[in-house]
């Protein structure tokens, strides 16, 4: 039900699920775009944010929403104009649009605030078989796969996906004689390994492989254009107003 001057954090608040099994978190704050930096996904939340409640837990009952409410957040940059306005509670036109919704999960999954890594978990995010990929040994979780098979995409988010294995597949031939590498990376795994770190930890913004620089960029421009197929249903289903 849409309710009038209500902010997407009530909206949201419907689908919290702390029954179900954990695969990771989505940290939230604010309501605005100003805020948007503080809206990700990560599989380790700080202390900081487990006390003051700005987490909640993700599940394969809530993902989808979990994910629209990231995507609809994400998708549109901000500016001096928009950095106030403020992102609500949506109408019901969403609910029967599973193009909208299978197009906000493949933009969560390699959307650079999706935060999730290997390194504090079982990475339940990777969205390909390890035979698509030509990973040297089986993952540990595959939910993300079995629960994208079926699904209908648009012809943007299957763009994207496509992409996507691309780079998977670099990074598994890459990483194929190198044991200390995790088999089980998440896209954010996986750009920390090209690009590294700075000395003040932040991940660089590139990396000296060209050949991960150009995939990534393939990767990007698709994201970019699933980006547009998104924007206009935030309008259309009360997420925003125009």
């Amino acid at each position: 039900m849409w309710l009038a001057n209500k902010s997407i954090v009530d909206w949201i608040r419907n689908y919290f699920d702390k029954k179900n099994s954990l695969i990771a978190y989505l940290r939230f704050q604010g309501t605005d775009f100003q805020t948007n930096s503080n809206a990700f996904f990560t599989s380790q939340p700080t202390d900081n944010d487990i006390r003051e409640s700005k987490i909640t837990p993700i599940t394969k009952n809530n993902l989808i929403e979990m994910c629209i409410y990231l995507a609809v957040r994400q998708c549109i940059e901000l500016t001096w104009l928009n950095n106030r306005d403020q992102f609500l509670f949506p109408n019901d036109g969403y609910k029967s649009d599973d193009i909208f919704k299978n197009n906000c999960i493949v933009f969560m999954l390699f959307h650079g605030q999706n935060k999730i890594s290997s390194t504090h978990g079982i990475n339940h995010w990777i969205p390909f078989t390890e035979k698509e990929v030509g990973a040297r040994e089986k993952f540990e979780s595959n939910f993300m796969s079995n629960f994208l098979k079926g699904r209908t995409l648009s012809g943007e988010a299957a763009a994207v996906l496509d992409a996507g294995k691309e780079l998977w597949k670099y990074y598994h031939a890459t990483i194929k004689n190198n044991k200390t590498a995790s088999a089980n990376a998440s896209f954010y795994d996986i750009r920390e390994y090209f690009q590294g770190r700075k000395e003040s930890g932040t991940m660089n913004t590139k990396s000296t492989d060209e050949t991960y620089n150009a995939l990534l960029a393939v990767l990007r421009g698709a994201l970019k254009m699933l980006t547009m197929k998104i924007q206009p249903r935030a309008y259309e289903y009360g997420f925003l107003k125009e």
